[in-house]
């Protein structure tokens, strides 16, 4: 991508400048005792998106100023000097989406916090190499200026860039009347309004689920519960017919299946081995679900089969009711009138989906009570037939509280005090991503401040701060077209593109800027910013994209942080081509009316 938009020559530097960016990065992190794993080595792919924008803006403003100016060291001089502030602000703002997640608690916090540690220490790596070895590189590698052949494919491709930017500058200059200055800033402004309106329905028929379900992997669980009475001959006898069904189903897509012990003499567990996914037409969920429905025939045996991912655990019942068990007469009963219910009534979905109980148990049936911080429970559990698990338990907690506790038959004599929720590890999730949501305001805060202090004004942070909701359709487009289910994963993503995004705007702003210190008009300043940025802007952007791309297909675990930064940088980039250079005279406006009204 470098190669095509900025040449051999600058692309070169970049690629160049990134490979030194990695290495640096990894030895940062062997400093600091972290170890290469699943979620580093994702980082360090996530990085080949991130820091290509210090890289290329540098390389690209120097190659732009050696056309212009004859003497390399000049040009250099010229270019870091330009994009200085602007490209350290954009990777201050950019670390800035990450470090929230530095502060998770909880098992997520533990499972995530190398990935912010990785990507942070990229981004700060990245500007100083772009800021000190880049000008180097460039010295060395540009002894000459390109000379391309003008009947390249290249050539015309760079051409058609430079032809687009020059188009959408000539645009915003040749609106000179007030009647056209109008109608060109509210038709901009009415599109991107009309994105921001459209991503409303989008959202709205997105599933929630803080840790989904991979939509494929390379292994599977299988659980077994023999029934009572059943003796070690049954329960082979039982698991070889189980091992029959998983044979017949999975075919020449397993490798193998491996089975290993229990404490408790009626369990069992088998890991069965799939061949990798992009060796095969059906997905691991499609085997789960048909080996569920046939497992269900063997007789005094439950059997449930469930995906093995990189991620947290996912409970097989993760709906879990503890009903006070001083009387366990009582509790049993009440726990019977309970799984009753659950399996009798449909869940509600917040968006207006349904779902359905597939599965229930409870302590009382196996003739234990559990004590939990010392007092006697019965648990009642309950699985779903969807998998956005974060959403359906908080519906079905919902349908107990408000039309079944609300019932005193239904309590056998027992209170609806008497009744608790516990979600195990999903309690946990959701206080982890409690916490994501309040840190985004914090977030944002520190990155308005940030601005403020760059750009010594209160409102252009404002402005700047627009690339952020300009990613919102995308996001929702891609989340609904991949049938992604809005999770920890994509609230990653958001954070990390609230980051990125604004890295354009905060240059095309810096460049407009530095033009009306030169005493250009606010159009006349934005047009030559948008002629000099679109280049850059659209080399950053794709190259992210590109980066971004092989992480989505090579591994279902990253999709949906994948696709919402993929979906997100290109609604982004679209709005803040097409939109952002109108709020931005809208806003020169304003500040010069006020300015000649104070004067008066």
């Amino acid at each position: 991508i470098c190669f095509i938009f900025i040449g051999i020559r600058a692309g070169l530097t970049a690629a160049i400048a990134m490979i030194m960016t990695l290495l640096m990065t990894l030895g940062i992190l062997y400093l600091f005792g972290i170890t290469l794993n699943t979620i580093t080595l994702f980082g360090l792919v996530l990085c080949l998106g991130l820091i290509v924008d210090d890289i290329v803006i540098v390389t690209e403003s120097i190659d732009t100023q050696r056309k212009k100016l004859s003497n390399l060291r000049e040009a250099v001089t010229v270019a870091i000097k330009k994009i200085a502030k602007a490209s350290s602000a954009g990777t201050l703002t950019t670390a800035l989406g990450f470090a929230p997640l530095l502060f998770f608690g909880g098992i997520l916090g533990k499972f995530i916090k190398v990935l912010p540690i990785t990507i942070i220490i990229s981004l700060f790596v990245s500007l100083f190499v772009s800021l000190t070895f880049v000008p180097l590189l460039t010295r060395l590698i540009h002894a000459s200026k390109d000379n391309p052949n003008k009947y390249s494919p290249l050539t015309y491709f760079r051409n058609g860039v430079e032809w687009l930017a020059k188009l959408l500058s000539s645009v915003i200059l040749s609106a000179k009347s007030t009647k056209r200055k109008f109608v060109y800033t509210f038709v901009a402004i009415l599109i991107s309004i009309g994105f921001l309106m459209a991503s409303g329905p989008l959202y709205s028929k997105l599933k929630f689920d803080i840790f989904p379900t991979p939509k494929d992997a390379n292994e599977l669980q299988v659980e077994f519960v023999f029934g009572p009475g059943t003796n070690i001959d049954s329960a082979i006898e039982k698991t070889n017919e189980a091992n029959q069904i998983i044979t017949n189903v999975l075919g020449d897509d397993i490798q193998k299946i491996s089975y290993q012990g229990n404490a408790n003499e009626r369990q069992a567990t088998a890991t069965v081995t799939l061949t990798p996914f992009d060796e095969r037409e059906q997905t691991s969920r499609q085997f789960v679900n048909e080996l569920n429905k046939q497992l269900t025939n063997i007789d005094n045996t439950r059997i449930s089969v469930s995906q093995i991912s990189a991620g947290p655990p996912k409970e097989r019942l993760p709906f879990v009711v503890q009903i006070n068990a001083d009387d366990p007469q009582k509790a049993n009963e009440a726990a019977k009138n309970l799984v009753s219910f659950l399996n009798d009534t449909t869940i509600n979905r917040n968006n207006g989906t349904e779902a359905k109980v597939i599965e229930t148990e409870y302590t009382g049936e196996l003739i234990t009570l559990t004590r939990i911080d010392g007092k006697r429970v019965v648990q009642v559990r309950a699985g779903f037939d969807a998998d956005d698990t974060t959403a359906i338990v908080q519906a079905a907690q919902k349908e107990v509280e408000d039309n079944f506790l609300s019932d005193s038959s239904n309590l056998a004599g027992l209170s609806a005090d008497d009744f608790g929720f516990d979600f195990g590890v999903e309690s946990q999730n959701q206080d982890s991503f409690r916490s994501v949501l309040l840190a985004l305001p914090v977030l944002l805060l520190l990155m308005y401040l940030l601005l403020v202090i760059q750009f010594k004004s209160l409102v252009q942070p404002i402005l700047i701060l627009l690339a952020v909701p300009f990613s919102f359709f995308g996001v929702g487009l891609a989340l609904n077209t991949t049938d992604n289910p809005i999770s920890f994963f994509t609230m990653i993503g958001f954070f990390a593109l609230i980051g990125i995004s604004v890295n354009n705007t905060i240059l095309l702003t810096d460049f407009a800027n530095q033009g009306r210190r030169l005493g250009l008009s606010p159009r006349q300043a934005m047009a030559s910013a948008l002629h000099e940025r679109l280049r850059p802007l659209l080399t950053t952007t794709i190259t992210s994209v590109s980066a971004l791309i092989p992480l989505t297909l090579s591994d279902p675990f990253w999709e949906s942080l994948s696709i919402t930064l993929i979906g997100g940088l290109l609604s982004s980039a679209l709005l803040v081509v097409i939109a952002f250079p109108y709020y931005y005279l809208v806003l020169e406006f304003l500040r010069s009316r006020l300015q000649l009204k104070y004067k008066k």
